[in-house]
């Protein structure tokens, strides 16, 4: 859902791949994946597994890291230089393990991103719980950050479904952003921003 509505509007997202969910039953393919970055959309890392990084060895994260790497290299992507921890789960271990091989990194703590954050635990908004699911909750988070020059990392595992947001709660958010002129924006652009 999110993807052609992001084509409808003009704009592009970032989405974090799992690989050995790729081509699943359920699940986006490789040559969904290359239509994505070919229509502009910033392909990730969600890692290889999803598995908690909090409970793997160095030697275990930086394998699914460079997993990611090798899949999105065989399949004419560039590796992925931003993550999105599985479960949002980190410690100061994985960050910086994970430093060691990306630029930024995703948790989820519902709070607003600044030039100062920690690039390996940036905030980010969980649109699939029911509290957030709802566009009169979400409004006056995004006038707060056009009134103060931050920004907001939504996270979204699916639109629709119980418990998550609507498609049209979804849209309505996108049109709010556009007619208040909040630019939405990639995370290579938001990192690029933060430095």
């Amino acid at each position: 859902m999110a993807y052609p509505l992001f084509v409808e509007k003009g704009i592009a997202g970032t989405f974090y791949i799992t690989i050995n969910q790729v081509a699943t039953a359920g699940y986006i393919t490789w040559d969904n994946i290359a239509t994505m970055a070919a229509n502009g959309m910033d392909i990730e890392c969600h890692t290889n597994t999803h598995p908690n990084l909090t409970t793997l060895t160095e030697a275990q994260v930086l394998a699914e890291y460079d997993a990611v790497d090798a899949a999105f290299v065989a399949h004419s992507l560039s590796a992925p230089r931003h993550t999105a921890y599985p479960w949002g789960t980190n410690n100061a271990n994985v960050k910086t393990w994970t430093a060691t091989k990306r630029d930024t990194a995703r948790g989820v703590v519902a709070k607003v991103v600044g030039t100062n954050s920690d690039k390996f635990d940036l905030p980010s908004i969980d649109l699939t719980t029911s509290s957030m699911a709802n566009f009169e909750v979400i409004q006056p988070m995004l006038d707060y950050i056009k009134a103060n020059n931050l920004a907001l990392i939504f996270l979204v595992h699916s639109i629709g479904l119980t418990g998550d947001m609507t498609a049209a709660q979804f849209e309505a958010i996108i049109d709010y952003c556009i007619a208040q002129g909040i630019d939405i924006i990639t995370m290579p652009e938001l990192y690029a921003l933060m430095d």
